[in-house]
C-alpha cells in the first residue's frame, strides 16, 4: 500500500477508537440536562458502613462518626418552612437551632475559587454551584434544580475549607445551639433554604425571588450536608427537594 495513503488511515482509526472510549454512553457527550451531584473527595476517611437512609436523605458515616450521629433522624425537607430555625416553629424549638450569623449575598466571587472558615460549633449554608471538599459537587445544569450546602463542624478547631468552588454563592454562617440535637437543626434549616430557593410564596407574582434564574423560583432544591469535626468529614447525607 502506499504509505502516503496509510498513515491517514490509521490515524482516523485512532480518532475513531478515541471517540468510542470517550463516550461509553452512546450518546452525545454534551447532552447533559440532568442536575449533576457528585460525591467525591480525595481526602475523605474510608467509609464505616453502607450507606442508610433517613426521611429521603441517603446519609454515609466515615471513621470517626460517633453513636449519636448514627442514631440522628433527618426529616425530609419542608419547603413550605417560613422561618430560620432561630425561633419556635411548629414543633420545632429554637434551643435546638442556629444563630443567625453573618449572611453573604455575593460569596466567593473574586475568581468562583476561595478560601472559607467553619468556626469550631458552628455552621455553614451555601447555595450555589459549587464544588466543596468532603461534599462532592453540584451544578444546576439549566435544569431548574438549584444547589444547597450544609456545612456543620461539630469539633473544637476551626475547618478550613482552601480553593473551593463556588459561582454566584450566597452563605449564612452562625452557631448552633446544641449538637445533641444536629438533625433538628439539619433538617429545618434545608427546609427554610427550600422554601427560600423554590419561591417563596409573596402573593405578588412579580416578587418570588427569581432564585435558578427563573422568575418563579427555583424548580427543586440538591441539597447535601456534611457533617464534620474541622475538616475531618464523620456523615453526609443528601436529598433532592422537588
Amino acid at each position: 500500500m502506499n504509505k502516503n495513503k496509510l498513515f491517514p488511515a490509521l490515524f482516523a482509526l485512532v480518532l475513531a477508537a478515541l471517540a468510542c472510549t470517550n463516550n461509553l454512553s452512546g450518546s452525545p457527550a454534551a447532552a447533559t440536562t440532568a442536575p449533576v451531584w457528585t460525591p467525591t473527595s480525595t481526602t475523605e476517611a474510608p467509609a464505616t458502613e453502607s450507606p442508610t437512609t433517613s426521611g429521603t436523605w441517603d446519609v454515609q458515616y466515615y471513621t470517626g462518626a460517633t453513636q449519636l450521629m448514627k442514631d440522628f433522624v433527618f426529616t425530609a425537607p419542608d419547603k413550605t418552612w417560613e422561618q430560620f430555625p432561630n425561633v419556635d416553629y411548629r414543633n420545632f424549638q429554637a434551643k435546638n437551632g442556629l444563630e443567625y450569623g453573618q449572611e453573604l449575598s455575593v460569596f466567593c466571587q473574586q475568581d468562583v475559587y476561595c478560601d472559607f472558615p467553619v468556626a469550631a460549633r458552628s455552621y455553614r449554608s451555601i447555595t450555589a454551584d459549587y464544588k466543596v471538599e468532603g461534599l462532592g459537587e453540584c451544578h444546576e445544569n439549566g435544569t431548574g434544580i438549584g444547589c444547597a450546602a450544609l456545612l456543620f463542624n461539630v469539633g473544637d478547631v476551626t475547618a478550613s475549607f482552601r480553593d473551593q468552588s463556588v459561582d454566584t454563592g450566597h452563605t449564612i454562617t452562625g452557631l448552633y445551639w446544641n449538637g445533641n440535637e444536629n438533625d433538628q437543626a439539619i433538617s429545618a434549616l434545608a427546609s427554610h433554604l427550600a422554601y427560600r430557593m423554590i419561591g417563596i410564596p409573596t402573593g405578588n407574582p412579580a416578587n418570588p425571588g427569581a432564585n435558578c434564574s427563573i422568575p418563579s423560583g427555583c424548580k427543586g432544591v440538591d441539597i447535601t450536608f456534611g457533617i464534620f469535626s474541622g475538616n475531618e468529614l464523620l456523615v453526609r447525607g443528601h436529598t433532592v427537594v422537588r
